[in-house]
């Protein structure tokens, strides 16, 4: 048992590794076998097909992402704390797995029917969003009239922060390269970008005039 659950383990590690590099269109069965250092027959007694080893690493990534995500926007807290906690979850979830960027936007690009696909199959709506994606305008229009921030559009705050997050991992290699720095490096370097990242978004959208009044009421 422990045999077969090591073997089906490395084929999958071996399947996201090959799927990451080539994506769904330039992989074979024969590169994840060679991956995985298995026969093809015995990668075929496992999985039966390409997609159904695509289809799992896709539910494996999209999960991930979609309930930290999720769980996140629906937290009570303070707005600048929220932001900071969404800063903190995509990068971890990308630490933890560095294949999600270029897997997801590779995939989307190339086959958008795939992210249709999965919210069918987790019975997710649009509207699903559309109520999350209020919930966050709502927060923002309510910093925006106590003055607290600027005037700025959600999407556009939501694709600064999943930019900034994702992109350092998008270049990995030749971050890594260039600057001959290990994984563990890499990390180290990933963990301090919650703070670079949260004080750059928080302080770009910071009214301050609203900060300026505040230092006036404390020190005249």
């Amino acid at each position: 048992m422990t045999q077969n659950y090591n073997t089906e383990k490395r084929i999958i590690d071996a399947a996201r590794a090959v799927f990451t590099t080539k994506g769904y269109n330039g992989a074979t069965m024969q590169d994840i076998a060679n991956e995985a250092d298995v026969n093809k027959a015995l990668l075929h007694y496992y999985f039966r097909s390409k997609e159904k080893l695509f289809n799992l690493i896709f539910d494996e990534a999209f999960s991930c992402i979609l309930s930290n995500l999720t769980n996140l926007l629906e937290e009570e807290l303070k707005f600048e704390k929220k932001l900071k906690r969404i800063i903190e979850a995509y990068i971890d979830t990308f630490v933890s797995y560095p294949y999600i960027p270029n897997f997801i936007i590779h995939e989307l690009a190339s086959n958008a029917n795939q992210l249709d696909r999965k919210l069918k199959e987790y019975k997710i709506s649009k509207y699903f969003f559309i109520r999350r994606f209020i919930k966050i305008r709502t927060e923002i229009d309510n910093e925006i009239v106590k003055n607290r921030i600027k005037d700025i559009e959600a999407n556009d705050l939501i694709i600064n922060i999943i930019s900034l997050c994702a992109f350092p991992f998008l270049l990995r290699p030749i971050i890594t390269f260039n600057d001959g720095m290990y994984n563990s490096t890499f990390k180290i370097q990933m963990e301090m970008r919650k703070e670079s990242i949260t004080d750059l978004i928080i302080n770009g959208i910071r009214n301050k005039k609203h900060n300026s009044s505040l230092l006036r009421f404390f020190f005249i």
